[in-house]
């Protein structure tokens, strides 16, 4: 007979009761509780669905890594996957971020992808009630050489990737052209047979050591045998890379589409710029609905004063944008031999040239292809095409040809912002007041066969909006009238032109502005920089004096993703000052050595000496400062001043200035023939302190070299 428990102790206890609590006095011993049963496992499921872009990888093995956990799944013949996670409850933290790999099987185990998708926490929300994240709900589970490339770079900035924070900032501020040259090599190895690297994958062999992204690159390159001295790239790896390049636009959910309305207006591109900073040149494009556009000449040379030109636009099949300006086709004339026809032209070409000439005079007619601007998904950024035509003119009557005369398109792409003005500007809200850095056309002294010597540009002027409407330049003079009107800052000048600056981005007290300049039917747009006048409370002088490793770099086109800006300099573009209190100045450059025996760049900092160093410049007024290069020459003496006007320091202690550069010619045979010209005009132009033991390597080869001996 079995009993349960609790009937055996009711038992026990009316047995202890009968007997006289079994003799002794003694308590009884309690019973054993019983051990409680372990409350059931909890466990909890996700599913990250996904693809592989370009060639798809099939039956890759695809790893979601998550701190210390990861998950597993293959994708199928067309590169499709569905990784479905199983965990216990509470084991996997909202924070951890998540990546996703994808390596290729057999022929295609040089293949591997990847991406950071977000935090847990994140790409559930963005999965929503079913816990399956798509690639409607998340690009990023779209692995593509692309993003394997934007991770690399991310990677490689300062920014540790452990949040959603850390990763937007850091993708924030990379160079989409690097982005996507590397995107370019990766697809080149993973998907060109005669280029497939023997050792590693598209991901390891850029993310195995500790130096510099573009470092292992190039190291990458030399070992693989596609790079060799000085960074020269093998033709044919050069050639397939530059196919491959034009080919990821066609990746599914690279691009967006534009929209008709979303274009009608007025919009801006340019390149983006770095941290901390805001555009100074750039395409300002007016579209209207009737299909007819207006766009800067050349996407805006900053101080040459070029029309506008005309033209239409459409939207193709896929949304890309098409602008098509009427420009007058260009006509070059070159001398090549016989093999270098053969290379340019071909051999046909060749061969139907007249036999026996050392060589050939040759012309050909230039026209500028339609630009083609694609977007880019989940972002503001834009790819640009340009193209021109290049056709051989040929002499028919003498050269036997047939047919269409021979013809190639020369393309560059390049990555820009993109910007649509809404039509009432709101950046500023009132008038401007007080003195204002700004871009004026104006007539300048110049080294010119004009017998006046000026010649007008558009440069760098100081003016001041006074209370009564009169525009007044930095002597007091009035030169014209301004307003303020719908946002933007107008000026009637006495000279003739009419000014428009509407400010569209501003950062730490520097402005970027569209500005437009009209005069009798001419009319010319841009992106310039713009800041308040306020040299008295910059303290320029401080800020110039410098001890290394620090010097003083001047940035005025080196502000876009591509060069860094200050924070993030490539030791490739690195011009900078070393002014010392005594007076000594010095110009720091980055140079690579000559004796590359290892065939990769070895980059090190060299200095030269101005004969004139650094000093006021009193006659430029009370914040000016200057320095200069004095040469002989065979007709008397040379000076180079490099001057300084300190504008105003911005509200992270950068300093603007106006930048220029002139030159005075002391002609000793003849008094009467001195002149003084600008070799550089004046424009705005920002000092940054450069710290150049950031560039550790460069740093160390520069002490060892003793090529900045001498140098506070």
């Amino acid at each position: 007979m079995r009993f349960k428990t609790s009937s055996l102790v009711a038992f026990s206890l009316f047995g202890l009761i009968a007997c006289g609590g079994g003799g002794g006095g003694s308590e009884p011993t309690p019973p054993t509780p019983p051990t409680p049963e372990p409350p059931a496992t909890v466990k909890e499921h996700f599913t990250i669905e996904g693809e592989t872009l370009g060639t798809p990888l099939a039956n890759a093995l695809v790893t979601a890594t998550l701190g210390d956990d990861s998950f597993t799944a293959n994708t199928d013949d067309s590169g499709h996957f569905s990784l479905a996670m199983e965990y216990d409850a509470g084991t996997l933290a909202d924070s951890d971020m998540v990546q996703l790999t994808a390596k290729g099987q057999g022929s295609q185990s040089h293949i591997e992808l990847a991406a950071i998708l977000g935090s847990f926490g994140t790409i559930k929300n963005q999965a929503g009630e079913d816990l399956v994240l798509s690639t409607d709900e998340s690009h990023r589970s779209q692995l593509s050489h692309l993003g394997t490339a934007t991770l690399l770079w991310a990677k490689n900035s300062a920014t540790d990737l452990d949040s959603d924070a850390a990763l937007t900032r850091a993708e924030a501020h990379l160079s989409s052209q690097r982005v996507w040259d590397l995107a370019a090599t990766i697809r080149t190895l993973a998907e060109n047979p005669d280029f497939t690297p023997a050792e590693g994958t598209t991901l390891s062999l850029f993310s195995a050591a500790p130096q510099s992204l573009n470092s292992q690159i190039e190291r990458s390159l030399v070992n693989l045998g596609w790079m060799g001295n000085a960074g020269n790239i093998d033709p044919e790896f050069k050639k397939a890379r530059e196919t491959a390049r034009w080919t990821l636009l066609d990746d599914d959910g690279i691009q967006a589409s534009f929209t008709n309305d979303s274009l009608v207006g007025t919009s801006l591109f340019s390149f983006t710029p770095a941290e901390g900073w805001v555009a100074n040149m750039g395409y300002v494009a007016q579209l209207s609905e009737d299909g007819k556009a207006m766009l800067n000449y050349n996407g805006g040379t900053p101080r040459f004063i070029e029309e506008d030109v005309s033209g239409t636009w459409r939207l193709d099949e896929k949304g890309t944008l098409e602008i098509a300006v009427a420009q007058e086709p260009e006509t070059l004339f070159s001398r090549l031999n016989y093999e270098q026809v053969v290379e340019r032209w071909g051999q046909a070409v060749a061969d139907a040239l007249p036999e026996g000439q050392a060589s050939y005079s040759l012309t050909t007619k230039i026209t500028q292809e339609p630009l083609r601007i694609s977007r880019l998904t989940g972002s503001d950024e834009v790819a640009v095409l340009r193209g021109r035509k290049v056709t051989l003119e040929l002499d028919t009557e003498s050269v036997p040809w047939e047919g269409e005369l021979p013809s190639y398109v020369d393309s560059e792409q390049s990555f820009m912002i993109w910007q649509t003005l809404p039509e009432q500007p709101s950046l500023w809200t009132s008038s401007p007041s007080g003195a204002w850095a700004l871009s004026i056309p104006d007539d300048v002294p110049m080294l010119t066969s004009d017998p006046s010597g000026l010649v007008e540009q558009v440069v760098t002027r100081v003016v001041a909006l006074s209370a009564n409407s009169q525009l007044l330049d930095s002597q007091g003079k009035s030169i014209g009238q301004w307003e303020f009107e719908n946002g933007s800052l107008k000026l009637n000048l006495d000279s003739g032109w009419e000014m428009t600056y509407t400010p569209v981005a501003e950062n730490s007290g520097l402005y970027s502005v569209m500005h437009i300049a009209s005069k009798a039917g001419h009319r010319q747009s841009n992106l310039s920089w713009m800041a308040q006048f306020t040299p008295e409370q910059a303290e320029l002088e401080k800020s110039l004096i410098q001890t290394l490793p620090m010097v003083v770099g001047s940035f005025s086109r080196d502000w876009s993703q591509y060069w860094g800006g200050h924070t993030q300099a490539h030791i490739e573009s690195i011009s900078g000052y070393l002014l010392e209190a005594g007076g000594r100045t010095h110009t720091i450059k980055s140079k690579d050595l000559d004796d590359n025996h290892d065939r990769t760049r070895e980059w090190y900092f060299s200095a030269s000496n101005w004969s004139e160093g650094w000093q006021k410049l009193e006659a430029l007024g009370e914040h000016s400062y200057g320095f200069g290069q004095s040469t002989n020459q065979s007709w008397g003496t040379q000076l180079l001043q490099g001057q300084w006007t300190s504008i105003r320091k911005l509200e992270d202690g950068r300093q603007v200035v106006i930048e220029q550069a002139m030159v005075y010619r002391d002609y000793s045979y003849e008094a009467n023939q001195d002149i003084s010209y600008l070799s550089i005009p004046p424009r705005m132009a920002v000092l940054a302190p450069l710290d150049l033991s950031q560039f550790e390597e460069a740093y160390k080869r520069s002490m060892q070299q003793g090529t900045l001996d001498g140098l506070n």
